[in-house]
């Protein structure tokens, strides 16, 4: 039987139980101003390093000594190499976890708000350490979902239940509910069932369906060739207009699934 949330001890124990009970919840700061002040130092410390040894190389009296390194004697010239390459690798490593971190997506505003209520709601970790949720524009998610359009429909299907449907959390005890395993805790909502999921595909199955048929049916029923085309044209332009606005598609996505 899965650990509930509550069954660990209240502080980080119990906060860390919270984060890990669904992807959604892996909300982490980016830091990304932090990140550029950073880069923008070590770059800085470069260029200081870059301006130092053209000095270094026009003032040198020696040709050989710039044709052969093995014949470089110049001590002052090598140590700038040698500090170089130790502060150039620093940098590249910085560049390409910044990238990495800068490639993340945003936290969902739903998972962020969730994270917000369940700490307001039980006191066991102090508020400086759980302020970083008011970061908005600094959160990022760790556990990316991989089908937006069926995350969205869920948490819309999810909500409506929620919303419309008052017992929805009352069908059974909270030992016998099924998919209401995480917690006890009534003001948390944490929903690992199937049945969110089966019904969101429900929704998707008729809201092509009747994207697909409407317009079918409409230009059946006149019989005017610029009110077929008008009605083709506002088709394709809703079809992709609504799965645009739910899934991250591309423009030759997009493109591809209005000429089809």
């Amino acid at each position: 039987m899965r650990m509930k949330v509550e069954s660990f001890r209240p502080g980080y124990p119990r906060w860390s139980a919270l984060v890990a009970s669904h992807h959604s919840f892996a909300v982490f700061r980016r830091f990304h101003r932090l990140r550029m002040r950073l880069l923008l130092l070590k770059q800085d410390q470069l260029a200081v390093k870059d301006a130092r040894l053209r000095e270094i190389d026009e003032a040198e009296k020696w040709n050989i000594c710039l044709a052969r390194s093995r014949s470089d004697s110049n001590a002052e010239r090598i140590t700038l190499l040698e500090d170089t390459e130790r502060l150039m690798m620093s940098y590249d490593a910085l560049l390409e976890k910044t990238a990495r971190a800068m490639a993340y997506n945003s936290a969902s505003p739903r998972a962020v708000a969730s994270l917000q209520n369940w700490v307001n709601g039980n006191r066991c970790i102090t508020r400086e350490e759980t302020a970083f949720l008011h970061h908005l524009d600094d959160l990022i998610e760790i556990c990316p979902t991989s089908d937006d359009i069926f995350v969205k429909l869920e948490s819309w299907v999810e909500d409506g239940l929620l919303h419309f449907y008052k017992g929805f959390r009352q069908l059974m005890t909270p030992w016998q509910r099924p998919g209401f395993d995480v917690s006890v805790d009534p003001h948390v909502h944490i929903y690992s069932g199937s049945l969110i999921r089966r019904l969101a595909r429900m929704v998707f199955v008729l809201l092509t369906t009747s994207l697909l048929t409407v317009p079918i049916v409409a230009c059946n029923s006149v019989g005017g060739t610029a009110a077929r085309i008008a009605i083709i044209i506002a088709s394709n332009v809703l079809i992709q207009a609504v799965f645009g606005s739910m899934a991250k598609s591309k423009m030759l996505e997009l493109f591809v699934a209005g000429a089809t």
